[in-house]
């Protein structure tokens, strides 16, 4: 779309008179901005668009021949932001001169124009036949006549106190910076065709477009105004210093009436609670709904403390956000909870993150982080929205401690490894309420055992055992409960990526009994073995007591595909577990 722009010439007056408590003034502006849209037609074809308005400032129609016709119309805007929103408007004048260009045979030539509303929404509309169709739907505002003498014209139109001119300028002041005017031809006139190829014209390019438009808007503003002070809840306080007043905690709402024009308050949002006991803040850095000054219904400032100057009859209102306590304890297996009070605070509509450290000391125990209550096992974790304040429980696993006195003697089954890269893996069974029964731990520590850290845990009914797949992978081997049945469960853990590459189960019918035990070993070319000793007999099911073991692979993905099954029933044995060699 091509535009032409002219930034505003603005003059205000101001001439006190106290007598009356108002103050008159006069905006005299040019248009801030114009667009000149252009209807062509003939037999064969119509079509719209945009004239450089640099070049073009028409109004009116020509008929270039006998079926060929142009017609232009203007749309002027007008900045008004200058004119306080509490001003009433006394009296508008529309100043207009420029070249007319006319084959009327009047005497002395006249052309009837007239002017229109146009929407405010629609200026910066890029559309050529949109626009013109805009024009034609606004309503009319007036219409008048321009008197050419011989061919150039300088116009003013006067409209009064409650003439329609001013009654749209003065609806606009508070909802639109901008008074947007548009000029056409009499539709009558416009819409002629014939074969006398009609010219009604107004050049405003000559002499200047800047100067051949002109509004001159007179107003007047009160010399004193009431203002009202409140949160953006029921009652609270607020900070007020100006006339009369200086009082770091008002109640509010607070009116002040009859402030002089120009005043300077400065107003103080304050921490507190709000009547439902929500902690309120001045939160003006958050990304959702950040505290901010508003004034009869528009954002002003975010700054606090904030200074404003008396100008118009408004409400001034201090938006505070409600701020939320995130608190935590932390549930320890061996020594109780612990209370870490409050760990983040949140803004409403807005997200926040609590980290657990994954290692902490309780009574000369170590600790490391196991999972929230809620079963979420990343330490740090995202809290987004909250209503209310919260209170998190973190698990704690005492590090190597378990309640179960057998946990370390499975003969042949590794609970220990340690990989070529250094790397020490442990895994071991403990039972306690906050992991819901038996469970399996895998822990490791790069730093020759000085720390560790909690990797995987599992419910398991049995001790686990543990072997390398390479330096990134292990497979935990556990017997486990699956459903309402055993079975014996081997994992793939990833360390590169922290993740469970796979998690599957030996058996290929879940058994009544799980096996307490299991043995597993792995080869350098990714070749699985898993032994274990069964106790129980179940001829239903047809298990007997023995020895089991079940051969397999590993992917370089952690895959884990069973071959075959063995199984040796009915043995002789020395000992309940199952070994390796």
């Amino acid at each position: 779309m091509k535009q032409a722009f002219w930034f505003l010439l603005v003059a205000v007056f101001l001439i006190s008179d106290r007598s009356n408590g108002q103050t008159p003034a006069t905006l005299s502006v040019n248009p801030a901005g114009m667009k000149s849209i252009e209807k062509y037609e003939s037999s064969q074809v119509t079509y719209y668009h945009f004239v450089s308005s640099t070049n073009n400032a028409l109004v009116g129609k020509q008929d270039a021949a006998e079926y060929d016709r142009n017609a232009f119309r203007m749309v002027y805007r007008f900045d008004i932001s200058n004119i306080p929103i509490n001003a009433t408007i006394t009296g508008i004048e529309f100043i207009n001169k420029g070249v007319i260009t006319t084959n009327s045979t009047a005497n002395p030539k006249q052309i009837k124009f007239y002017l229109k509303k146009f929407p405010y929404d629609q200026f910066n509309v890029d559309n050529a036949a949109d626009n013109w169709g805009d024009v034609s739907d606004a309503d009319n505002l007036d219409d008048f006549t321009l008197n050419c003498s011989p061919n150039t014209f300088a116009g003013s139109e006067s409209y009064g106190a409650g003439s329609s001119v001013v009654l749209y300028v003065q609806g606009l002041l508070g909802s639109s910076p901008y008074v947007d005017l548009s000029l056409m031809l009499d539709p009558a006139e416009e819409a002629t065709w014939g074969t006398n190829r009609n010219i009604h014209v107004i050049d405003f390019n000559r002499p200047n477009t800047t100067e051949a438009i002109k509004l001159i808007i007179n107003y007047t503003t009160p010399n004193k105004v009431s203002l009202t002070f409140q949160n953006n809840f029921v009652g609270g306080t607020m900070g007020i210093v100006g006339p009369d007043i200086s009082n770091p905690n008002q109640v509010v709402p607070y009116s002040l009436s009859n402030i002089q024009v120009g005043s300077l308050i400065t107003v103080t949002a304050n921490e507190q609670n709000d009547e439902l006991g929500n902690n309120r803040v001045w939160a003006n850095s958050v990304v959702n709904e950040p505290s901010r000054w508003v004034k009869n219904g528009q954002i002003i400032s975010s700054s606090n403390p904030f200074g404003l100057t008396a100008d118009i009859v408004a409400t001034y209102e201090a938006r505070l956000r409600k701020r939320f306590n995130i608190s935590q304890n932390d549930q320890t297996d061996f020594d109780g909870s612990q209370s870490m009070g409050v760990v983040s605070q949140i803004i409403e509509q807005n997200s926040g993150t609590v980290t657990a450290p994954l290692s902490k000391t309780v009574n000369n125990r170590n600790y490391l982080f196991y999972k929230w209550s809620d079963g979420v096992t990343a330490n740090q974790r995202t809290i987004s929205n909250p209503t209310s304040n919260q209170t998190l429980e973190a698990y704690y696993k005492a590090h190597f401690l378990s309640n179960e006195t057998t946990n370390f003697e499975t003969a042949g089954a590794h609970k220990f490894i340690r990989t070529g890269d250094g790397t020490m893996h442990l895994v071991y069974r403990s039972t306690h309420s906050i992991y819901n029964g038996h469970t399996i731990f895998y822990e490791t520590s790069t730093d020759n055992g000085s720390t560790w850290q909690l990797r995987y845990s599992g419910r398991g009914s049995g001790s686990p055992a543990i072997a390398a797949v390479n330096n990134n992978q292990v497979v935990v081997a556990y017997p486990s409960r699956i459903g309402y049945n055993d079975n014996i469960v081997a994992v793939c853990y990833d360390l590169t990526t922290s993740t469970v590459l796979s998690a599957s189960p030996i058996l290929t019918d879940n058994g009544p009994n799980a096996p307490s035990d299991v043995s597993i070993a792995i080869t350098s070319n990714g070749k699985i073995l898993v032994a274990w000793y069964n106790s129980s007999i179940d001829f239903e099911e047809y298990y007997i007591s023995g020895y089991y073991a079940r051969y397999g692979t590993v992917s370089s993905n952690g895959v884990i595909t069973w071959l075959s099954y063995y199984d040796f029933e009915g043995s002789t044995l020395t000992s309940r577990t199952a070994t390796h060699g």
